[in-house]
């Protein structure tokens, strides 16, 4: 599952580019429409055909959405002009938060129709498929990355929210349900209440079964990226425009270009 609001559509198309082609035949993939430019964007059909895989869509409420003449268009979305909005999706910004905010939503809404989700920030690309990887450690209910710098888990928790392999377990459900529950207005980003909750489980009951990936496998934004990493992730970056220098220099930057 990956999610996009408009001003992050040159990322989206550079993760299809850059990582789609690591997902197998049977896996789904769900792109998530934060607003009505980033749905009017990704059913347009030039653009469907040029992103070259299938995928399901879902709305900003957690609503499957029909391809087939069923989406309400705004108005033609002029491609040139989003870059000159691109700031709006900064860190910070009230349409950052909306965005990463909606994702434990979406993801739950999946987990309760018994499905296993794998959510990718769409400002990390792959270098190789993850599944394998995943796998070789073995059968967890959570497997998620490390953000924090030294010290790390589990003397700091700073657990990612980024890159997030997740089964639709009856501890996972409800563990996502608190974190939704501590996602309010007074919290500013989701990443600080999927800690407290997970941290509260691991110090009680523990009865979410998790598990840290490989750190040099999946190094966060902070961290410097060597050839073993599977994922390279552009986030303690806070503008867009350094999101996009950060993956140009590790050569995985990559567009749709505008029309």
């Amino acid at each position: 599952m990956i999610s996009f609001s408009s001003s992050y559509f040159d990322f989206l198309t550079n993760w299809f580019v850059t990582s789609a082609k690591f997902l197998t035949d049977d896996d789904v993939l769900l792109v998530v429409a934060e607003d009505d430019e980033a749905l009017s964007l990704i059913t347009d059909t030039s653009i469907v055909e040029q992103l070259g895989r299938p995928f399901a869509l879902m709305d900003n409420q957690s609503q499957f959405v029909d391809f087939d003449g069923q989406v309400q268009r705004v108005n033609t979305v002029d491609l040139k002009h989003l870059a000159e909005l691109s700031s709006r999706g900064d860190y910070g910004t009230e349409e950052y938060e909306k965005v990463t905010k909606a994702k434990p939503d979406h993801m739950l809404a999946l987990l309760q129709q018994g499905c296993t989700v794998h959510y990718t920030d769409i400002d990390a690309v792959w270098t190789a498929g993850l599944w394998d990887v995943i796998a070789s450690m073995g059968s967890h209910d959570l497997y998620v990355t490390d953000d924090g710098q030294a010290p790390f888990w589990p003397k700091s928790w700073y657990l990612c929210t980024c890159q997030m392999h997740v089964q639709p377990t009856d501890s996972v459900i409800k563990l996502f349900q608190d974190w939704i529950q501590g996602c309010d207005p007074s919290q500013k980003h989701d990443q600080i209440s999927f800690n407290q909750v997970l941290h509260s489980d691991h110090q009680g009951n523990k009865t979410v079964d998790f598990v840290l990936m490989e750190r040099a496998e999946f190094p966060p934004g902070c961290d410097p990226v060597t050839d073993v990493a599977k994922v390279i992730h552009a986030n303690w970056i806070g503008r867009t425009g350094g999101k996009k220098e950060f993956l140009q220099r590790h050569n995985m930057w990559f567009p749709l270009a505008r029309g």
